[in-house]
């Protein structure tokens, strides 16, 4: 090695090439209209960000009328279908447990007499 080499080795080593190198740290930037660092803001329910209209309890239908759940009554089961003609969740209607499970059957029974249709594209 010439001796130029030498000496640019050893002015980099003593010069503190040992260092950690630089982390990259993102540029922070204003908050949007209406929004707080994490921690603060206390207007917000709950751990989302979700800031509009709180949700509506889901009430069962079937508990708050005395309706009976029967699979002859198709245009009540029909709001409880999609246009594919699939059984909605409980979670997306707010009918509770024990009434889902009446429903369902009531669907399944109304359907095997053709009362439903099975899928779109069976007309009624």
């Amino acid at each position: 090695m010439s001796e130029e080499n030498r000496d640019i080795k050893t002015e980099s080593a003593s010069t503190g090439d040992s260092q950690e190198p630089r982390r990259y740290t993102r540029p922070s930037r204003p908050y949007r209209d209406g929004d707080a660092p994490r921690g603060e803001g206390d207007e917000r329910p709950g751990k989302g960000g979700y800031k509009g209209k709180t949700a509506k309890k889901k009430v069962c239908r079937f508990c708050a009328e005395p309706l009976p759940v029967d699979y002859r009554n198709t245009r009540v089961l029909k709001s409880f279908i999609t246009e594919r003609a699939k059984i909605v969740p409980a979670r997306i209607t707010g009918t509770c447990a024990a009434h889902q499970r009446q429903l369902t059957t009531a669907v399944k029974r109304a359907r095997t007499l053709s009362l439903l249709a099975y899928t779109s594209c069976h007309k009624m």
